[in-house]
């Protein structure tokens, strides 16, 4: 503070000293406090809550960097103050260790997710503060606002999927967690591009695409553990969970195409992979929940084999239909020959599989169901195909 008072008595070298010696200062305070307060016996039984606090000491210490940073103009101290938050997230990082959550902690409501909600809630800070301040920052600060958001959205999604999968996963639950943490990520990802075309920030709207990715692989690892005895089919929380995640995925590529003087040319055909991996996820979500239903429900397990492949095949059937009659709605050929492609594949899985495993009665009703799907969809072919010789979507 001297130098600064003084600072026309002092020489430049006396200036950059003090500047130094008031980061050190800073430095050592949040130390000296850390150590204490890891030292101090009623804490030395409980090792969460000292990283956790821990965490607190650097988050607030980063705080302080910046408001001084600010204040006063001083990008030193703004980045000294970023070394903090970085200091800060690697403590709260520290905490979620497996095994560092005691058993009789609430959800939510325990010191590491306070204190990783702090470090959280920091990043946001400095990313409003960058942005909002932008003209008493340095050009190099300004690409960190983008960056601080992502990070920040992605140790959010972090901290609730750990805190979520760990505590769920201490009483058994373990479809139950996997199932909230595949929706949480597919929220996420909601969020991220909803961000995105708000901000006009496209650095999110690509974020969000990778969150979307975790949560089609978490989706697919729920799948994983068996259902317990007493859940419907479709209406259970991983079916939910996958569902959502699929309806993301429609969504985002719907609000591409809608909002095409935000979203660039290369989003725009990107939009189109969403909708066709939709599609197809949409289709094997649906077969892998029907058939395994059957398949562990039914108890004679000749007789599971032969339901579930029926059911499968229905299944098909009725989706193929459903395609067709939304090809022609949208005036989409792609669609139409996509629906004809699986009415083809279903004739194919009946003929090969169905008939040599199925009891009669079961393929009577597969024949049926399905000739009676085929003629439909086939008189909606012909009688809509001729009106529709103009304005084809590609």
């Amino acid at each position: 503070m001297a130098f600064r008072r003084c600072r026309e008595a002092c020489t430049d070298q006396e200036r950059n000293s003090g500047k130094a010696l008031a980061l050190v200062a800073g430095y050592l305070a949040a130390l000296i406090v850390q150590v204490d307060l890891a030292q101090w016996p009623a804490l030395t039984v409980k090792p969460d809550l000292v990283w956790s606090l821990s965490a607190v000491v650097w988050t607030i210490c980063s705080l302080a960097f910046l408001a001084a940073g600010l204040g006063v103009r001083w990008v030193e101290a703004r980045v000294a103050g970023l070394v903090a938050l970085i200091v800060a997230g690697t403590f709260a990082a520290w905490v979620y260790e497996p095994g560092m959550l005691p058993r009789d902690r609430l959800l939510f409501a325990n010191p590491r997710f306070g204190s990783s909600l702090l470090v959280v809630v920091t990043m946001f800070t400095y990313a409003i503060a960058l942005r909002r301040w932008r003209d008493a920052c340095v050009s190099a600060e300004h690409g960190l606002v983008d960056a601080l958001g992502v990070v920040a959205g992605f140790l959010t999604l972090g901290m609730l999927h750990v805190d979520v999968s760990q505590w769920l996963g201490l009483r058994g639950e373990e479809v139950l967690a996997r199932s909230l943490v595949t929706a949480l990520w597919a929220m996420g990802a909601a969020s991220f591009f909803a961000a995105g075309l708000r901000l006009r920030r496209f650095a999110f709207r690509y974020v969000a695409l990778g969150a979307l990715l975790v949560a089609a692989i978490l989706g697919v690892r729920v799948y994983a553990c068996r259902m317990p005895p007493g859940e419907w089919l479709y209406l259970n929380k991983r079916f939910a969970a996958d569902l959502l995640v699929i309806a993301v995925a429609f969504a985002h590529g719907f609000l591409v195409r809608r909002k095409r003087e935000i979203c660039s040319d290369d989003e725009q055909k990107l939009s189109l992979f969403l909708y066709g991996a939709g599609i197809s996820a949409l289709w094997l979500l649906l077969s892998i929940e029907t058939f395994f239903h059957f398949f562990w429900t039914v108890p004679e397990p000749q007789k599971a084999r032969w339901t579930a492949q029926m059911a499968l095949s229905i299944v098909w059937s009725v989706y193929a239909v459903a395609l067709l009659i939304l090809g022609f709605w949208q005036q989409a050929r792609p669609l139409r020959y996509t629906a004809l492609a699986l009415f083809g594949l279903t004739v194919a899985k009946v003929a090969l599989v169905d008939l040599t495993r199925v009891e009669q009665i079961y393929r009577i009703i597969s024949y049926f169901v399905l000739g009676l799907l085929m003629i439909g969809a086939s008189y909606l072919y012909h009688r809509l195909e001729k009106r529709l010789t103009a304005g084809e979507k590609p």
